[in-house]
């Protein structure tokens, strides 16, 4: 190839001169960027599922489809994480339940065939599923990183935003039936933005389902917010149309929603 055509080659991909002259000589690997450009540029059809994915370090990884589950993007804006250190992404999901971990890991598999490191911490016996470096930088592309300061909610079609916010309440949610012995059904998320709590606010509004946003702090100074919905038509419809897979939350919910339902009859005026 000359020079000339290299030239060219370069300002069609929108990419460094050198750089494609280190490809052409064996000196780099090219990039994702340079691979998907460059079949555009050759008019090559491909799909996505069958490409075969490797960073610098670890195994492949290998797409099962192109859609991720919401449900997963939740648990990850709970008890997850997904940030960038050194240039380094890390993501991955702690949480003591094993059926969440179990649960977790089936939704990674829906979308990236992977392996995925366990580890346990032997002090409180919390279970962290740690993803491949190349999965967790397609998760901080796509979704940006996430901390308790920096956790936003995507945008979601309405069809998404119950897998989603399980998803968030099976990690940082609780359900409660009493409060000082009277019956209060309470669901709540907690987290520490702010904004996050303003914005479950917004997603539980658009499943009908109204909540308020409390500000709490503690004697030594830390803060939080809870988003919480008291009122009983909305507790059982964050039953019936949000659930849980956490094994305890899930129990209450279904010994909860028959007396729910049965004092909510009993209210309405006979016909």
């Amino acid at each position: 190839m000359s020079l000339k055509r290299i030239g060219e080659l370069s300002r069609d991909l929108h990419f460094d001169l050198s750089t494609l002259y280190e490809i052409k000589n064996g000196t780099v690997k090219p990039s994702g960027y340079i691979y998907f450009n460059l079949l555009n540029f050759l008019r090559w059809h491909y799909a996505l599922t069958r490409l075969q994915l490797s960073g610098r370090s670890g195994a492949p990884v290998r797409l099962a489809r192109t859609r991720i589950n919401p449900q997963l993007l939740g648990m990850l804006h709970s008890d997850g994480y997904i940030v960038s250190k050194n240039k380094t992404v890390l993501a991955g999901f702690s949480n003591k339940e094993k059926a969440l971990i179990s649960c977790f890991m089936k939704l990674v598999s829906e979308t990236f065939v992977c392996r995925i490191h366990l580890k346990i911490d032997k002090r409180d016996g919390v279970l962290t599923a740690e993803l491949p470096s190349l999965v967790a930088r397609i998760l901080y592309n796509k979704f940006g990183g996430k901390t308790t300061e920096t956790v936003h909610a995507p945008r979601l079609r309405c069809a998404e935003i119950a897998p989603y916010l399980r998803g968030v309440f099976d990690g940082d949610g609780t359900i409660m039936v009493y409060d000082n012995k009277f019956f209060l059904p309470t669901v709540r998320f907690c987290t520490g933005s702010g904004v996050y709590a303003e914005e479950l606010k917004n997603l539980l509004t658009r499943l009908d389902i109204f909540s308020r946003v409390r500000f709490c702090r503690n004697k030594r100074g830390h803060e939080w917010w809870i988003v919480e919905a008291k009122r009983q038509k909305d507790v059982l419809a964050f039953i019936e149309t949000i659930g849980s897979v956490h094994p305890r939350k899930k129990r209450i919910m279904q010994h909860l929603a028959p007396e729910l339902k049965r004092r909510l009859s009993a209210r309405r005026p006979a016909a």
